[in-house]
């Protein structure tokens, strides 16, 4: 997604927390903007690890579960 979209879409709803969009890397692919820091706020994060890296994907995986969304 290009910044000028994110920006579009953040104008529009500047409370939103993100956005899950079909990509051409995947399946699909989320966008988290800056709202959605304080639901992840209390997790230590170490931005340099791979999205593959199992902290991060657990983390994930339980922000997932509780807003009832799936992932796979």
């Amino acid at each position: 997604m290009s910044q000028l979209w994110a920006r579009a879409i953040r104008a529009v709803d500047p409370d939103l927390d993100g956005i899950v969009y079909r990509s051409s890397y995947g399946p699909s692919s989320v966008v988290l903007f800056s709202p959605a820091a304080g639901a992840l706020a209390s997790a230590v994060l170490d931005l340099e690890r791979p999205l593959q890296h199992t902290e991060l994907r657990d983390l994930v995986v339980s922000s997932a579960d509780q807003l009832g969304y799936d992932i796979e």
